[in-house]
């Protein structure tokens, strides 16, 4: 009888449990989903990216277009063989090597279409570009503009491209300090062409660009800069040398400037005599950040410094680090050609 009592509540606890579970299986509604409405900032947010992209694919679509066009001009010329292979318009020489040998059998004197179509190869004509590293692609872009810098007759246009090229923030950093280099010649041409009737004009955009290009100062563009307008300047008074002096001294003193551009600021410095910038290099040539920098200023110090300063330099000379003990040695021999040996 206990048994039968015992089997009973067993039989019956498991029903009751059973009808718990289907009772919490089906009646019971989970909590209400909260969605929060879209704030104003959130929505912007996405109205912002939405644009962005839409305007990074616009530029992206707008410069396929120009490229494809531009190899559409290059291919509709009457060119050389040579010039067919620099522009990437040979898929069986479409190397480095291959397209470097076919500059080399370019002369003086190119046929008009021959420059135009190099031109066109520099503003996007870029077939073939996909065989060639970055670097072998603006080397082989630099000597393209070198050739035509060379000419008997400079193709029309081609300062202004070299202007507007650098412009363009599309274009790598080391292509646009090629730009910059390539001024020089360009304000060259131009100060003696008697053809362009907007030489004028574009020397001034020359000069503006230079200078504009020093506040590319975390960059070496800056240091390229800085050469390119004392060398003009030489020859060119309307470049005022005084102005660029200074701008030399502060560069080379600025502590959040880029060693490159520093480094070059200290060369410009002392080709130019500018004194001013000794007691910063007398005090970097003993606590420079970098070895690059210390012999920099080493080196300003034997052309800037007076004989007072060569105690400086002999006890540098003794550094452990060869390379600051040899960059010491030459500019205290720089040293001993400005002043009397006996005075050292």
């Amino acid at each position: 009888m206990m048994k039968s009592k015992m089997l009973f509540m067993l039989v019956l606890l498991c029903f009751l449990g059973t009808v718990a579970v289907v009772y919490f299986l089906f009646e019971s509604k989970p909590p209400a989903l909260v969605v929060k409405p879209v704030s104003p900032l959130s929505t912007n947010l996405v109205e912002q990216v939405l644009q962005t992209n839409a305007v990074a694919q616009t530029t992206t679509n707008r410069v396929v277009a120009k490229k494809d066009a531009t190899q559409k001009k290059i291919s509709s010329l009457n060119i050389s063989k040579p010039v067919s292979i620099i522009v990437g318009l040979d898929p069986q020489n479409a190397t480095y090597n291959a397209r470097v040998k076919a500059m080399h059998q370019l002369t003086r004197k190119l046929a008009a279409d021959d420059c135009q179509a190099l031109q066109l190869f520099l503003a996007g004509g870029t077939s073939g570009r996909n065989a060639l590293k970055p670097l072998e692609f603006d080397g082989l872009k630099n000597d393209v503009l070198g050739i035509l810098l060379r000419q008997e007759v400079i193709p029309d246009g081609l300062s202004q491209q070299v202007i507007d090229m650098y412009h363009d923030q599309g274009n790598d950093e080391t292509w646009r300090n090629y730009c910059i280099q390539y001024m020089v010649p360009c304000y060259q041409a131009l100060a003696t062409s008697t053809t362009d009737t907007n030489a004028a004009a574009e020397r001034q955009e020359i000069v503006d660009a230079c200078w504009g290009a020093l506040a590319e100062k975390n960059k070496s563009i800056a240091g390229t800069s800085l050469i390119c307008l004392e060398t003009m300047s030489r020859t060119h008074p309307e470049i005022d040398r005084e102005k660029l002096a200074g701008t030399a001294v502060a560069l080379a003193s600025d502590e959040t400037c880029g060693e490159a551009t520093r480094i070059t600021a200290f060369g410009v410095c002392s080709s130019m005599g500018k004194t001013g910038l000794l007691p910063t290099a007398k005090a970097l040539a003993q606590t420079g950040d970098t070895i690059p920098l210390r012999m920099a200023a080493i080196a300003a110090v034997g052309d800037l410094g007076g004989k007072d300063d060569a105690e400086l330099l002999r006890s540098l000379a003794a550094d452990s680090d060869k390379r600051i003990a040899s960059c010491s040695h030459s500019a205290l021999d720089r040293l001993n050609k400005r002043f009397p040996v006996q005075a050292l």
